[in-house]
């Protein structure tokens, strides 16, 4: 039998572990229409309880009724509901587990893990905010200008999520509580309350969450509102999820596209500039399957 040369034996040694890398992120149908898009493709319809294979930068879409789940390497989960679109920007473990979504529209529940004590820094972008996750259950939901943020439990309490508005407030939030954002008269207007059914009631189609959120709101006591972090303070928790989450995915992260690529049709002027914004960012390549006006690409 011929011996194969050291190079393709290399080759063929390597592939499993790529397919095995790149299978781990994976959209699964849960329920109704799901359908996926890669690069400048067509939306592409994915079979009912049906699973594929995303890559960097994929967009994940639902249709009415319909639930689809993002399915990540170490665990982590982001569910969309009906009518949600959103794109994995970018995925990987170099150091630690960082990953970046961006929400266009909808609906969506992250369970993020950290497996094995190793670092988790997710982070969500929408148009009014962006929203940097550790070890955390929530729920963000988009509307256009509005945002909703959810907190259900958090592995560590030390490690809340950390909302950053577009005109550059940082809100820390706790388990229990619930953040609402807006863009009224050219700003962004937010209040944080204690999480109620009824902040919940948008995100009912997702179920009931895992983590205790009825204690969680106990536990606040008369710390219900607030949340707004001091510059100083901000400046140190963006070490742990901004730059250290950047340095860690220069190498892996597209480079950007030169111009807006559209995908979905915003509803005001600002969430146009927030787009414009995203164009000109590191870790985002251009939109896929374009729609009349600009969508969002990266941060």
């Amino acid at each position: 039998m011929r011996r194969l040369g050291p190079a393709l034996l290399a080759i063929l040694c390597a592939a499993p572990l790529l397919v095995q890398a790149d299978g781990n992120k994976q959209l699964q149908n849960v329920k109704g229409t799901v359908s996926y898009e890669h690069g400048k493709t067509s939306k592409h319809a994915l079979a009912q309880s049906a699973t594929i294979v995303l890559a960097d930068s994929d967009f994940a879409i639902t249709g009415d009724a319909s639930i689809g789940a993002v399915v990540l390497p170490e665990s982590s989960r982001v569910t969309m509901g009906s009518d949600t679109r959103v794109q994995l920007a970018f995925f990987n473990q170099v150091q630690s587990t960082n990953a970046k979504f961006i929400i266009y529209q909808g609906t969506t529940r992250f369970k993020i893990e950290h497996p094995n004590g190793k670092p988790a820094n997710y982070t969500f972008q929408t148009p009014t905010a962006q929203i940097a996750v550790r070890g955390t259950e929530g729920d963000i939901g988009v509307d256009g200008n509005d945002l909703t943020v959810n907190v259900y439990g958090l592995t560590d309490p030390n490690l809340p999520v950390v909302v950053t508005t577009e005109d550059g407030k940082k809100f820390a939030l706790k388990a229990g509580q619930h953040l609402l954002a807006s863009w009224v008269n050219g700003k962004i207007q937010t209040t944080i309350d204690a999480l109620t059914d009824q902040a919940m009631s948008q995100f009912a189609e997702l179920g009931a969450p895992a983590s205790d959120w009825q204690s969680a709101v106990a536990n606040l006591g008369a710390n219900v509102t607030g949340g707004l972090i001091p510059s100083g303070i901000a400046a140190n928790i963006s070490s742990l999820f901004g730059r250290h989450s950047r340095n860690n995915n220069d190498a892996a992260t597209p480079a950007p596209s030169a111009s807006p690529t559209p995908c979905a049709t915003p509803k005001t002027s600002k969430v146009s500039g927030f787009l414009r914004k995203l164009t000109n960012s590191d870790s985002q390549p251009a939109c896929a399957s374009p729609s009349p006006s600009p969508s969002p690409s990266g941060e």
